[in-house]
Formats: C-alpha cells, structure tokens, sequence
C-alpha cells in the first residue's frame, strides 16, 4: 500500500476512499475480481488501474489493462473484442480475430459500463467468470470449440447503475462489490482538488509560455520568477474565491466535472494585464460553467437562489449579519438583506471583488446600488478595501471579525530579542517585496551565527505589517506543530470534534487538510499571516519531508518564511523562492 495515494494528481483524503483503495490493494494481491458501483467521475477506473499495480507487483510480472467502454460496443463487437471471431462469422469478418480472453495470461481487463453490454454477451461471461478458475471457459464468435480463459486474467467491472441493473445470475460472478463515493460524500478531497486543477490548469492551453512569460513580467522587477511561482500564485489567489462556489455546488460529473470547468475558464481568459485580472476572468468563466457542469444543491427559498440558500446554511453566521445590515441601513429590503448577509456569512473570512458580490446582489439590484452598498460598508468601518477600480479587492476588517468569533490566537510566537544588526536592512526590505509576490521564500543562513542574529530583525521588521508565527524543527519535529496549531483550535473552537477528527488512527495528510479549514477561521487570512519555519534542513526523513510539503500546500492562507542552509529541490518544486543571506 502506497503512503500516500494521487487521483487526478492530489492525494485522497476522505478516511473511507483510503480504506477503499485498502480494500482494493488487498484483492488485488489475491487477483480477486471486483465491480465498482459509482457516479460518473468518481474514480471508478482510477481503481481499476491502481488494482493492476498492486496485482502487477503481487505476480512480479509488468501487467497491463486493457479498459473497455461496454457502452460503445454493439453485440457482435463486445463479442469479438472478448472472445474472437472466427472467418465469416458476420458481415466484415473477413479474417480470424483472437479475443482479449483466449490472447491475455496475466492482466487487467475492465468493463466500464457492464450494465450496458448486450443481454447475449452477459449470459457468455457467466461461464467465462466462473469464480472458481476450473471452468473458466469462452468460444470464439461462429465456433463451437471453447478454449480455457488463463487463471492470471483478472476482470475488473464498474458501472453507474445500482446492483439491480446487472443481470441477476451474472453478478455473484463480478467478484467483490465496492461503492466508490462522489464528490459530496469526499469534503475533505474537495478543497486540494481545487487547487490541483487551477494549478495544472495552465498546461491545457497551446500558449502556456506565451502568457506565463507576460503574467511574469508584472512579478518581476529583478527577481527571478519561475513558471511554478505563477502557477502557485494564481492558484491561491483564485483557490479562494472559488471554492465557496464550489461548496454551494453539487457536480454531477464529480472531478471530472470539476475539472473541466476550471480548465474551460482558464482556457477562455485573455486579461494578461496582470495575475489579479487573469483571476478576475477566470472566476467569472467558472461561473458561466457552474450552469453546464454542477447543479444546485438545495430548491429556492425566500426569493434566494439555491446557492445562495446554501451558503446561508452553511456558514452559521447569518444572524450576526442580518442584524448589523439592519443597523447599518435601516429598513433595507428584506430580500436583499438575507443575500447580504449570505454573502458576507461565506466571503467575510476571505478577501473577495465586486464581482463577486454582484453575482448575488447585483443580479436582483442595479450594480451602481451594489457599489453604494460596499460604499457605505466601508465609511462604517466594516469592510476595507485595497486597489482601484475592477481590481479592488475587499474584506471585512479585523476588529469586525473578532465580534463574530475570530479571536487572535497566542501560540508560535517568535523567540524574544532585539534587532541589534543594522547590515540585515537591505535584506529585510528585499524580504517584504519577495514576500508580496511568491507564495514563500527560503532564507539560505549559512554564515555561523548569522541566524541568531537575523531572527529579532526579521520580526521587527514584519510584525507591524504581518501576524507572524514561528516553528523551529531544531527543538520538535513536523508532527510537534500539528499538534501545537490542533491545541489552538481546541483553545478557540471548543465546539469542533477535535479529538475525533485527529485521532491516532486519522493519517497525517488528513490532519493537515482537516486543520486547514478551521485554521483559516482564526488565523485572520485578511491580515496577510507569515509562517517562519526555523531549521528546514532538519527535515531528512520522507516522511517529514512529506508532512512539510502537506502543510505548504494545504496552509495556503499563509505567506511562508523557510530557514535553513539551502533550499532543497523537493521545496523549489513547490514554487519557493531562494534568498542567500
């Protein structure tokens, strides 16, 4: 079993699709067959391929598998791709044919879709699956000689359908039957799913280095900008904005669905003038693609939009807002007050456009009202806004936040000292510009007692634009700091199934990934946080190295600061940059 399993490119953190893929990696040792019963999307031949590697390595033979459509295949086909044919046996058959089933001795092969294969080719795999391998037999279309079916052939079988839309006397025969669960039933996949595809989603286009080379002339001004630091870049910038869509959402097509609109949004967007407007039209194009590819996930209520209604039930904080709009304008309609109020429940944590708010209340209101709304929000000192026109972008301000439960946290706090090293200026100023544009730079401290030093100028010099925090893999390792933020959650968020959700059982990946929801609630993502990492060079075990890759990845709220000797290349990978001091 692999420590860490990839679909579609980010790793499976539902507990259940882990034991799945258990279950499948344990038949596939025994070459025991299987059906996968699923929507559209799920997974279902990710499996199937993942069982032919783990049955590859069971026998010590490089297996292949072979993946048919049964949906594609008229009668006489389905019959001659599996069994053969022989000269003449129908229209076009003007040579022999050797079927999968009589050519194949040791591999995979799958039937997506059994459900759909003709009723005649059904009843012909009943004896071709004989479960116990001493009948396994199959005839060639028009031949009356039946040949043995090898024991090393394994047939793997999925199919949308419910177990009663396979023929009655065929199914006992399909081996193990597993449920493989949609997007809905996997929340915990969801969110790096998202992120995976925006960060990929830049490969789909012809002119890839064409606009990564023009996005990068507006980071640059003398720093070395790689392709991966644009990737990142817009993929948190988008990421966030996105995945309260996302979540207000169901997606009949699950991930494929789900990647495919991101891909067909970035794909469409033409506003290279910076990485900002590139994301402006790529979140508008995934709006346009929430019509074709998801559908809504609750019915309308009160005069709201589904997606609306949902992020109203989902974000637990409506009352606070339909209260303080009510104070703030009076007697405002009350439809257009419980849009705001959902709105500012979902987006309030993140930073988010005009754009974003029209989609709610513009749609009901004229957009010049939605600009005095925001306006007005703004004299009050309720939002803040940073930009100018299309590309402002707004949040709510910190000491509105904490009056609906986002207190400071008091943990991973910086060693106490005093900048005494005025020769650490320059590097402090280079620091911040770095850190305005990359998702985290390496420090590279390899003069003796240079970190000692740097450390108390480092903070003095962020701490009045930045909250900071601190870690050092010198005193503890990476499971030490997962378990100091899961204390700070337990100190803010007494309500979560803290000791539930992260019990000895729950694997390290699903802990970083389940913190990161509940860490952005009280991290203030609004304030710009920075995570210094002290001791980098520490981190010499995989296993480490991966927990440290999960944190950057699923932490994204935060800008990170790594200290070390070098930057290694596993971190470069991620799009962090290397700054020498």
């Amino acid at each position: 079993m692999h420590a860490e399993i990839i679909y579609e490119g980010f790793p499976i953190l539902n507990p259940a699709m882990k034991k799945i893929f258990q279950k499948v990696a344990g038949f596939a040792k025994q070459g025991y067959p299987l059906i996968l019963f699923g929507p559209s999307g799920s997974g279902k031949e990710f499996l199937a391929r993942y069982y032919n590697e783990e049955y590859s390595k069971a026998i010590q033979l490089k297996t292949e598998i072979i993946a048919i459509n049964c949906s594609n295949l008229s009668e006489e086909l389905a019959i001659s791709e599996l069994f053969g044919h022989v000269k003449g046996a129908f229209t076009g058959a003007t040579q022999n044919r050797t079927g999968l089933f009589q050519l194949i001795e040791y591999g995979v092969i799958f039937l997506d879709e059994i459900g759909d294969l003709h009723p005649r080719v059904q009843a012909m795999l009943l004896r071709a699956l004989n479960p116990s391998n001493s009948g396994r037999e199959g005839k060639q279309l028009g031949s009356d000689k039946a040949y043995s079916i090898s024991k090393g052939l394994v047939v793997i079988c999925a199919t949308e359908q419910p177990p009663e839309g396979i023929r009655e006397s065929l199914l006992p025969r399909l081996g193990a039957q597993i449920y493989v669960p949609g997007m809905e039933q996997r929340t915990e996949d969801n969110s790096s799913a998202l992120h995976w595809f925006l960060l990929n989603s830049f490969d789909i286009r012809r002119d890839k280095k064409s606009v990564i080379e023009r996005l990068s002339m507006k980071l640059k001004e003398g720093v070395n900008v790689t392709e991966n630091i644009i990737k990142e870049h817009f993929a948190e910038l988008t990421h966030r904005r996105l995945l309260p869509l996302l979540q207000s959402k169901s997606w009949p097509g699950n991930y494929r669905a789900l990647r495919n609109a991101v891909n067909e949004a970035v794909v469409l967007a033409e506003s290279f003038s910076s990485i900002d407007s590139f994301s402006d039209e790529v979140v508008a194009n995934f709006r346009e693609n929430l019509k074709i590819h998801s559908k809504s996930i609750v019915p309308e209520i009160r005069g709201l939009t589904s997606e609306q209604e949902r992020i109203l039930q989902y974000s637990g904080k409506t009352e606070y807002w339909n209260f303080r709009l009510s104070e703030i304008f009076g007697n405002i309609d009350e439809e257009e007050k419980n849009k705001m109020a959902g709105f500012f429940a979902a987006y309030g944590e993140l930073h988010f456009k005009r754009s974003d708010f029209d989609s709610y209340i513009g749609l009901y209101s004229n957009p010049r009202i939605s600009q005095k709304r925001l306006q007005r929000l703004k004299e009050e000192k309720i939002i803040d806004a940073d930009g100018k026109g299309k590309s402002t972008t707004y949040s709510i301000i910190p000491q509105e936040r904490k009056k609906f439960g986002f207190p400071q946290p008091e943990i991973l706090l910086l060693p106490p000292g005093e900048c005494k090293d005025e020769r650490f200026t320059d590097d402090m100023v280079k620091v911040k510009e770095l850190l305005a544009k990359v998702k985290g730079i390496h420090i590279s401290l390899k003069r003796a007692g240079t970190k000692e030093a740097f450390i108390p100028c480092l903070g003095a010099g962020l701490k009045k634009e930045h909250p900071l925090y601190y870690f050092s893999f010198e005193a503890h390792d990476a499971g030490f700091l997962i378990g100091s933020a899961t204390a700070m959650l337990k100190k803010h968020m007494e309500v979560i199934p803290v000791d539930e959700m992260l019990n000895h059982q729950t694997s390290v990946e699903t802990k970083v990934a389940f913190l990161s929801g509940y860490l952005e609630r009280i991290i203030q993502p609004d304030l710009h946080p920075v995570m210094i990492l002290d001791g980098i060079n520490k981190m010499n075990s995989p296993e480490q190295q991966q927990i440290l890759l999960s944190i950057l990845r699923h932490w994204y709220f935060f800008k990170f600061i790594l200290l070390g000797e070098k930057l290694e290349n596993y971190l470069a990978d991620e799009g962090i940059l290397e700054f020498p001091i």
